[in-house]
């Protein structure tokens, strides 16, 4: 059964956001289609977002943007 977890605050990436599990732990959640994972670090929370667009064929909007 997954843990329930209360939304804190977005994040500054984008699919991405803070939130508080019943333990009192901080997790940085990449929301990815209908599902989501949990990262301890928000940045690879990010990559993990982008890594998903690549692989639906968009465009990646946080850390590996092309330039």
């Amino acid at each position: 059964m997954a843990t329930r977890s209360k939304y804190i605050k977005p994040s500054k990436y984008k699919g991405v956001q803070l939130r508080i599990t019943k333990d009192g732990v901080m997790k940085y959640i990449a929301c990815v289609g209908k599902n989501s994972k949990s990262f301890d670090i928000e940045r690879d929370a990010a990559k993990c977002y982008d890594l998903w667009r690549i692989k639906n064929s968009k465009e990646p909007v946080n850390i590996l943007v092309r330039k």
